[in-house]
Formats: structure tokens, C-alpha cells, sequence
């Protein structure tokens, strides 16, 4: 070996030394402030759940007879009551909705002609370990998904309605319009297309006497989780679709991985750090079997730059656990006693500003049902790309 080769590999040894102390400090960095935070939590939990301390001041005596006065103990502040969840059945041939108020959105879906197994006999049910009702609106991604809305339904139009007005004097409401395809001819490409298909209707109106801005919003697909025991944390995640392609991000990405210096460390929520993105046509809830997709609506008849700018600017997901006490209670026989897992997801739309008086709408498709190609092929933003078709995509296609 000349004294060229000895020298370019002693510079990618110390290339490669260096890059493992740079992600060494990185990670350590990480670790701390996790368990910071961690603690942080778990105090502020602690806090929480201790009883009020009602404190009092020794009585004072009176100056002239000797006897003594208590003062008054001071009372605590009072807890304003958890809001009352409201439920609401709906259903088609084919799904029992269950909406709640708490959110506004749908809390479940169970699906009529589909079941976990021939063993147990169980209904699929969407968002079944999920916290965030399907449709849920919030301004911070994976909080404030659960404030209380007024809920109305009209059975004649077919709609479940919620309604709530902020502090900024804006009023959401938020309308689903469940499927009607009882009268389309079965196995069609339209009643294939719309036998699991909502259509969710968000109403921004500003009741305020000044403008009002509103944020980056996030729209909420629910959850999807394991419905087997033996399922791998590799089919389950959030999946959308930008720029012409699909992005996968499955329960197992939120534990970090590679080698070396490729090395990813954990992340609580994907993405790890804030990203805007431009174009974002649907996200899902999904496993490998089923799915929920919110797809923005937009106008057929617009440019191409104003549909992009109809679409979703960004997405969130957070994986949550399912303990195996969860697991058996929801009536899952294959009990092993492991830990399962669950994904959250939304997509983020742009935010919008207000004049006194006006109001904007936007709408979305709400995909819940199974995943077929025979019925994701009827969609018009390449929803089969929620299918893993591998590298002969273009032979299981047909």
C-alpha cells in the first residue's frame, strides 16, 4: 500500500471516529432531555392527582376578651367538571358508525362484513385503541382533539353535525354526510367507490367585530393498530402521498435505526422536527389490511398551482401502545401477553384569515374501509399507493 492509500485511509478512519463522538454527543444531548421531560411529565401527573390541601392559620385571640378566632380556611379554587361525552349511532348496511362530542368526529367505525377472525367472530373496528376521534380538528398536533361540541344529525340528509365556537369568537362546524349507494348497482366502480366513503364538511365562521387569522390546522385520520396478535409494527402506520409519490412511516420508525454513523435516534412524533410541505393529497391511518384517508377536496376546474394550494402543507403521526390488559378487554382471544401497537395521524392544512362577518369552507373525502384495489383504483389521487405492490407492482395491478 503507497503513502497515497495509507493517508486516504487514515483520514476515513478519523472521518468515521468523528462522526461516531459527534452522534455519541447527540444522542446523550437526547437522552437527557428525555428524561427531563420524562420526569417533567410524571411530576406534573403526580401534581395532579394529589387531593386538594385545604390550609388554615392558627387562630388569633381577641385583644380584649382573650378568646381565640379562627380564620376562615382558605378554599381550594373550583374544578370546573369534565365535559359529558355524548354519543351518537349511525349506520349503513355495510358500518356502525359511533360518533362523540368530544372531539366532534367519529369515535369508531365497525365494519359490518369484515371480521378479525373465524375464531372469535369479532367485527373489525377502526379506531378501536385510538384516543383521537376520526375528524377531529386541532391547531397543535395531538392536542385539544377531545373539547367538547355541540352535536346535532339530520336523518333525512343523512348528516351528524358538530359545532363549537372559540374564544376568538370563531364558530367550527363540522358536518359528516354518511355514503348512499343502496340504490347503485352492486360491485359498480361508483358503489365500490362510495360504500365507505364520508364526506366531512369543516365551516370556519367569525363572528368576532375584527379580522381573525387562523393557524395551521390538523385533521385527524384516527388510528390504526394491530388486529392479530402476531402483527409485525412494519404494516402499521401513517401513509401519505406528495409530489407524486407515497411515504410510509411505520410504528418501528418512531424506535430509531441504522448503523453507525447512519444511526436515527427515537422520535415521539413523525416528523422528528417540523416540516413544511406543499401538495399533500391524503394521509392514512393504516395496517395491512385496512384504512383511513383524509383527502382534500379541491376544485377540479382550478389552475394547478391553486389545487396544490387546496391541499394538505404537512402531516403528524404518534405511536401509542396497546397493553395486553387493552388487548383482551377489546375481546382479542390471541392473547400472548406482549405489547401491540397503535399510530395516530392527521394532515395539516393551511391556515386562513377572517374578515369580520365571512366565513370559508373546505371539504374532504374520509375514506374508512379496507383496503382493495379494486375499490382504492376508483379514487383519483393514487390511493392505491396504500397497497405495497413491491417491485412487479405493475404485474399485481394487472
Amino acid at each position: 500500500m503507497d503513502k497515497k492509500s495509507i493517508l486516504i485511509l487514515l483520514a476515513a478512519v478519523a472521518g468515521l471516529v468523528t462522526w461516531q463522538v459527534y452522534q455519541g454527543r447527540n444522542m446523550a444531548e437526547y437522552r437527557v432531555k428525555k428524561e427531563a421531560y420524562d420526569k417533567a411529565i410524571a411530576e406534573a401527573a403526580a401534581k395532579n392527582s394529589q387531593p386538594a390541601v385545604v390550609t388554615s392559620t392558627p387562630a388569633v385571640p381577641d385583644a380584649t376578651t382573650g378568646a381565640t378566632t379562627p380564620i376562615p380556611a382558605t378554599a381550594p379554587a373550583p374544578v370546573e367538571p369534565a365535559p359529558e361525552k355524548k354519543l351518537v349511532e349511525v349506520s349503513t348496511s355495510l358500518v356502525d358508525y359511533t360518533f362523540t362530542n368530544l372531539g366532534g368526529g367519529i369515535q369508531t367505525a365497525k365494519l359490518l362484513d369484515h371480521i378479525v377472525s373465524k375464531k372469535n367472530g369479532r367485527n373489525v373496528v377502526m379506531n378501536e385503541f385510538g384516543s383521537i376521534p376520526i375528524g377531529a380538528v386541532s391547531e397543535t398536533p395531538g392536542e385539544g382533539t377531545g373539547l367538547e361540541f355541540v352535536t346535532s344529525r339530520d336523518a333525512t340528509k343523512r348528516t351528524v353535525s358538530f359545532e363549537r365556537t372559540e374564544a376568538s369568537q370563531v364558530v367550527l362546524t363540522k358536518k359528516f354526510t354518511l355514503p348512499e349507494f343502496e340504490s347503485l348497482k352492486k360491485n359498480s366502480a361508483e358503489r365500490l367507490r362510495e360504500e365507505y366513503l364520508l364526506r366531512l364538511e369543516l365551516k370556519f365562521q367569525n363572528r368576532a367585530a375584527a379580522p381573525v387569522t387562523l393557524p395551521t390546522y390538523y385533521v385527524y385520520t384516527g388510528s390504526a393498530s394491530a388486529l392479530h396478535d402476531r402483527d409485525l409494527a412494519q404494516f402499521i402506520g401513517l401513509n401519505y402521498y406528495r409530489d407524486d409519490r407515497n411515504k410510509f412511516i411505520h410504528a418501528a420508525w418512531f424506535d430509531g435505526s441504522g448503523i453507525l454513523m447512519f444511526k436515527k435516534p427515537p422520535s415521539p412524533v413523525y416528523p422528528a422536527a417540523p416540516e413544511v410541505m406543499t401538495d399533500v393529497r391524503w394521509a392514512a391511518a393504516t395496517n395491512q389490511y385496512f384504512a383511513t384517508f383524509v383527502a382534500p377536496i379541491v376544485d377540479p376546474q382550478a389552475l394547478s398551482a391553486e389545487q396544490i394550494a387546496q391541499r394538505g402543507v404537512g402531516v403528524w403521526a404518534r405511536r401509542f401502545t396497546i397493553s395486553p390488559e387493552q388487548w383482551k378487554e377489546a375481546g382479542h382471544l390471541d392473547a400472548s401477553g406482549k405489547v401491540h401497537y397503535g399510530v395516530d395521524a392527521a394532515i395539516a392544512m393551511s391556515g386562513l384569515t377572517l374578515a369580520p362577518g365571512a366565513s370559508a369552507t373546505r371539504s374532504f373525502d374520509l375514506f374508512v374501509g379496507p383496503r382493495e384495489y379494486r375499490r382504492l383504483r376508483e379514487f383519483e389521487d393514487a390511493q392505491t399507493e396504500l397497497l405495497d405492490f413491491g417491485m412487479f407492482g405493475w404485474i399485481s395491478k394487472g
